[in-house]
């Protein structure tokens, strides 16, 4: 997505409430660390990423309002163009042809990053990692929010098409997916708590 259009979509949203571990973990733990099993889960139910349901109400109300027109034309703007904002109009306006765009958009540019891989599978060149999933709005980013907030409009097949697409684009960058444990020489079991190994413990459980 381009810079403007985040922005200004993240401006209409504002704030969103998160919820936090709390301040400490008790059972003897320092002020600030928590057990694992202390953290939040991934909530139920879609739209889980940025949004849930019980925001919509007050996105809606916020799109109407007269006082953000301006800034709700420079959103719808770019519909056309950007399956995240296709994706976001769909929960403002309630008309799951958005959706529908959104989805075949981004399935198709999905498609035209992983026709990149090298011919044996490979990660990308460096140069081209941010493009997949090293930076904000990356391919592999907008892909999950695509997905998320367009999940309960989608047929079966575009939903396993989004998750599949989204698991081999992971495995394009370090360090991989799913992780391979057994391999003790490199990552995943280097920087097993910072940096990006960590990311594929946590897709892969």
């Amino acid at each position: 997505m381009a810079a403007p259009a985040a922005l200004f979509l993240l401006l209409l949203c504002g704030p969103l409430p998160l919820t936090t571990p709390s301040a400490s973990g008790g059972g003897g733990l320092p002020e600030g660390v928590v057990r694992g099993s202390d953290y939040p889960r991934v909530p139920p139910g879609h739209p889980r990423v940025y949004m849930r349901p019980g925001d919509l109400p007050r996105l809606r109300a916020k799109a109407a309002d007269r006082g953000a027109r301006q800034l709700w034309q420079r959103v719808t703007n770019r519909a056309d163009e950007d399956p995240v904002v296709q994706a976001f109009m769909y929960h403002i306006e309630q008309n799951s042809s958005y959706c529908d765009s959104a989805v075949a958009a981004q399935r198709a540019r999905v498609a035209s990053t992983l026709a990149k891989r090298p011919p044996n599978g490979g990660r990308l060149p460096d140069h081209d990692l941010s493009a997949v999933g090293r930076t904000f709005f990356s391919m592999l980013h907008t892909t999950s929010v695509v997905l998320d907030w367009c999940y309960d409009t989608l047929k079966p097949d575009a939903r396993a098409s989004l998750i599949s697409g989204i698991k081999a684009l992971a495995n394009m960058d370090a360090p991989g997916y799913p992780i391979d444990f057994g391999n003790t020489t490199s990552p995943p079991h280097w920087d097993t708590v910072v940096g990006h190994p960590c990311e594929g413990w946590v897709m892969t459980g």
